[in-house]
Order: structure tokens, then C-alpha cells, then sequence
């Protein structure tokens, strides 16, 4: 049994597992249960890795063999599961820098480096998915493993858990579970881990794929996007910029400063920089703001630009929302980014995209209605304001009378609403009750800044605090955004029986802050989950749902 590991070894493991990967290509595209998919998931990884591979440099030197490994697969990424599975690699590569050859103890570290890298790299990263294959995969095996372990036998226990996790990921993702499906990208990796422990065992996979001579391409009818389409989900876009000194001089890059200026034009962010070069994959309905920025800073290598509508359109022709009738459909609003991809996430949910005063038109909720396509709709209006157009639309609707509307305040509220739904052997009138009672089991605090001096529950207030409200009620005002929450939190009833708590931050939280939020509710209830998630909402610096 192989106790260390050289470039040698591994590059015939990567190419095995690239043989293996592409024997299952079309089953898992056809996992891909996504709205609005970035191109087929299998395929994307498969010449992801595959240019990588063939464009990088053989090494008996394990270290200088992923360098050049990662680096192509990074330039060569096609899709979001693309750069997810490059990040995984240059992770893996930059923990292992400089070394000939390694051992078991150094594997596990680059493993768990690996699934960190990745997880950096997205700016919403999303449980239920190739991320969380990769974490488990490492972190559940790490009691398992000691001096006596050989570097096959971490592979085998790798691969062992990976595929355990990839079964549960229905359980962290509804929309696979409505699907009745795996995450496409987690198992994806497990296809590629399983050709690279074979080879560990000297067994070679053979290639039924037929793709050793083909190469990326989309087959999306184009004539799925006519004179009376909208782009309702916009643009992917992918490039690899090369910094330029003529524009700036490249030593001065500043990479938070650039994917922070990509938050304002796009989302489903990924920027990744390796050396002179920024691989960035971006969602946008406004690609020539995203152009103009990048060439600021240098020109394009390698670009990409994909009609996700037209891509939408051919997946759901009949109603441009999804092929098949469901039993219950949920309209949801949002004007925030990262609660918005959440919602995306379900299969069932179709969202409104408002504007920053979260302004949707009566017209906009019957479109919704009537594009369901489902035998029940229930209503996430996500504004105490919007509660009485969504109604009004109900009645002006063809069938509204299968329509309910859920009085939510706000859009953290409706998403914890929404996860609440069980689909497992409930009638959707049972399951719009059930969405009811969660909507009134979710308690939110929503914290924003005063914009003038005023009186707050007999206390006066400054333009500039903070103002925390309970449930849409005002709860008290705090000079400082760290202590406004806090404060918030002490007035919740019942907040000893509280399991978790989710922060969202808005537009103006930047990660240090976000962090410190985190870091001081979860000092003030050590015995409660907390997490944080970049809500991208513009008007409240903060809303948090707890349950």
C-alpha cells in the first residue's frame, strides 16, 4: 500500500478520474435540476479538467505538478461547478507548494485547505452542494486517520464519505429533494475521486464516454428567445482577465476593492486571482458595466457570454417557468440578492425581483400567477405594504381562488417560511396551512439607521442610531449597528428555547462587520447556532430570522 504520493502518481489518478467522470457525464447533467443552469454541470467539469490536464506540465515532483495543474484549471473553468471544482484544486496545490513528495498527514491538510479555498471563493456559498461534498469528505474521515494510515486507504475513506454526503445533500437543498435528485456537482466529484483511487489500486479505467475528441459547446435553441421574451434571470458571464500594467500597475490590484464593485452589477460571484490573471464567473443583466469595470484593469483572455432566458426558455418552453405542473407553487418577493438566490434554490419558487423600496405592480404578481403552472400558489409579499396588491391580484387573476396569500413582513421572513414547507405526503392545501404557521412561528429583527431625530418607545433616538424592530414592531434604538441587534435579541420572548439564528447583512455590512455581527450575538447566546449570510438588502443594515 502507497504511503506517499509523487506528481508522477497523481497526474495518472487525475487522469483516471477524468476517464471515470466522463463515463457519467450525462447522468449527472441530467441531475441538474436548476432553473437556470450555467450549462451542463458534468460537461463543465469534464473540460475543466480535462484542459486542465492536458495543458499543464508533467511532474515527478508532486508540488510543481499541481501548481501547473490548478493554474490551467483555472483558466480553462467552464461554469459555476467548473471554478467550484478549480478552487478545490488550487487549494489542494497551494497547501502543497514546493514539496516533492508527501505523506498521509500532509494530504490531510490539503485536503481540508482544499474545500476552504473553494468556500473563499464564493461570495454566497450555498450548503447542499459540491462545497459541502468536499468539507464532510475530510472533516468526518479526520478521527479515522493516523501514523499507520496509507495514502490509498485516506483516498478510500475520502471516497467512502463523499459519496455518503452527497446522499444527504437532498436533505440540505429542497429543491433537489422536490426533484427527487443528488446534487449534479457533488456527484461529480465523487466520479472523478473514484477514477483516482482506482489508480491508486492499479486499475485503469476504460473511456465509454465518446468525448475524448469533442469540446464545450451548448445545445440551447436559440429560438427559444424571440421579440416578446424578457430576461427575467439575464446573463452568465465568464472571463479571464489579464491585469495590465498600461491601465494600472498590477502590483496595485486591489482584489477586495474589484469584487466588491462586481457585487453592484451582478451576483452568483466567483473571482479568483492567480498571479496576473482573475478568473470571474458572474450572473448579470448588465454585462457592459461588468466589461467596463474589468478593463480598468486589463484586457480579456478568454470571455464568455450566455442568455441564461434563452437557456431558462428551452428547459420550460410551455410556460417559461418549468415544463411540468406542480402541485403547489410559491411567488416570493425580494430585493435582496443573497436572500433572492436562496429562494432561487427551491424548485418551486418563482421570485418577484423588486426594487429597492421593494415596489411590485399588481400586473407583476398576476403574470406570476398566471406563469405558475401549478394546481395551488401561495403568496410571499415580504412587505406589510405589498400584502393588499398581492391579494387584489388574486382576484383579478384567472383561478385565484387557488391563490393564498401569507401576510410576511419582510424577505428573511418568507424565506424561512418557505424552508419550512414538507412536500413528503402532504396535499398542497396542507402545505400552504403549514407555510402559514411557520410564517407566524419566525420571529425577524430588522435593524436600520434612523434618518432623523424621533422618540422610540419613550426613549429619544438621533438621526444616525440604529433601530431595531421585533416583527415589524419598533424595539429599541442603539448608537452603534453591533449593539442594536443585541439589544433586540434580550426583548425576544421565549429566547432561551431558540435553536438558531441567521443574520443577513445589507448593502453597506462589509465581511468584518458581518463577522464581528456574528461574533457578537453568538457572545451573548453562546448556546444558540448563528450564522451569516450576505443578504445584499439595501435599506436595513440587518435582518435576522430565529427559530
Amino acid at each position: 500500500m502507497r504511503k506517499t504520493l509523487t506528481g508522477t502518481m497523481y497526474e495518472k489518478m487525475v487522469r483516471n478520474g477524468l476517464v471515470n467522470l466522463g463515463n457519467s457525464v450525462r447522468y449527472i447533467n441530467d441531475l441538474n435540476v436548476f432553473p437556470v443552469p450555467d450549462g451542463d454541470t458534468g460537461i463543465n467539469m469534464y473540460h475543466t479538467l480535462r484542459n486542465g490536464i492536458e495543458k499543464s506540465k508533467s511532474d515527478k515532483d508532486l508540488g510543481d505538478y499541481l501548481a501547473s495543474l490548478s493554474r490551467q484549471m483555472l483558466f480553462n473553468a467552464r461554469g459555476n461547478s467548473g471554478v467550484i471544482l478549480s478552487q478545490l484544486f488550487k487549494g489542494f496545490a497551494d497547501c502543497l507548494r514546493g514539496e516533492d513528495e508527501v505523506g498521509v498527514s500532509d494530504l490531510v491538510d490539503a485536503l481540508t485547505v482544499s474545500y476552504r479555498t473553494a468556500y473563499a471563493a464564493l461570495s454566497n456559498p450555498v450548503e447542499g452542494t459540491l462545497l459541502t461534498v468536499a468539507r464532510e469528505g475530510i472533516e468526518n474521515i479526520r478521527d479515522r486517520i493516523d501514523r499507520r494510515t496509507t495514502v490509498t486507504e485516506l483516498f478510500e475513506m475520502f471516497l467512502e464519505e463523499i459519496k455518503a454526503s452527497v446522499k444527504r445533500t437532498p436533505d440540505m437543498l429542497p429543491i433537489l429533494k422536490e426533484a427527487g435528485v443528488i446534487d449534479s456537482g457533488g456527484m461529480g466529484y465523487v466520479c472523478i475521486v473514484e477514477g483516482m483511487v482506482k489508480a491508486l489500486r492499479g486499475e485503469e479505467v476504460a473511456d465509454n464516454s465518446g468525448l475524448a475528441n469533442t469540446h464545450a459547446a451548448s445545445d440551447v435553441d436559440t429560438s427559444a428567445f424571440d421579440q416578446d421574451s424578457s430576461l427575467d434571470y439575464g446573463y452568465c458571464m465568464e472571463f479571464l482577465l489579464q491585469l495590465m500594467n498600461a491601465r494600472r500597475p498590477v502590483e496595485n490590484f486591489d482584489y477586495n476593492a474589484f469584487t466588491k464593485a462586481l457585487d453592484e452589477h451582478g451576483d452568483s460571484i466567483v473571482a479568483v486571482k492567480d498571479g496576473s490573471r482573475v478568473k470571474v464567473h458572474i450572473h448579470t443583466k448588465k454585462p457592459a458595466g461588468v466589461i467596463v469595470l474589468a478593463q480598468k484593469y486589463g484586457e480579456f483572455v478568454d470571455f464568455k457570454l450566455e442568455n441564461m432566458q434563452l437557456q431558462h426558455n428551452s428547459i420550460y418552453p410551455a410556460t417559461k417557468v418549468r415544463k411540468e405542473r406542480v402541485p403547489l407553487a410559491v411567488v416570493a418577493v425580494s430585493n435582496a440578492p443573497g436572500v433572492t438566490e436562496l429562494y432561487r434554490s427551491f424548485y418551486h419558487c418563482i421570485v418577484l425581483d423588486a426594487d429597492e423600496k421593494m415596489n411590485v405592480s399588481c400586473q407583476d404578481f398576476v403574470n406570476a400567477f398566471e406563469n405558475a403552472n401549478a394546481d395551488r400558489i401561495a403568496v410571499l409579499p415580504n412587505n406589510k405594504n405589498l400584502i393588499r396588491a398581492a391579494e387584489q391580484a388574486a382576484g383579478l387573476s384567472e383561478g385565484g381562488e387557488t391563490v393564498s396569500v401569507i401576510p410576511t413582513c419582510n424577505s428573511v421572513q418568507g424565506y424561512f417560511t418557505l424552508s419550512m414547507d414538507c412536500c413528503d405526503g402532504a396535499t398542497p392545501e396542507e402545505r400552504v396551512e403549514m407555510l402559514k404557521e411557520a410564517a407566524e412561528n419566525v420571529t425577524t429583527i430588522s435593524v436600520a439607521p434612523i434618518v432623523r431625530d424621533c422618540m422610540i418607545n419613550g426613549r429619544a433616538c438621533k438621526a444616525g442610531d440604529h433601530l431595531a424592530l421585533i416583527n415589524n414592531e419598533a424595539s429599541s434604538c442603539e448608537p452603534e449597528a453591533l449593539q442594536a441587534p443585541v439589544s433586540a435579541l434580550a426583548q425576544v420572548e421565549d429566547m432561551d428555547d431558540k435553536a438558531q439564528i441567521t443574520l443577513f447583512g445589507g448593502t453597506e455590512v462589509s465581511e468584518e462587520m458581518g463577522e464581528s455581527l456574528r461574533e457578537a450575538v453568538e457572545e451573548a447566546y453562546p448556546d444558540l447556532e448563528v450564522m451569516y449570510v450576505n443578504g445584499g438588502q439595501p435599506l436595513h443594515t440587518l435582518i435576522a430570522g430565529i427559530l
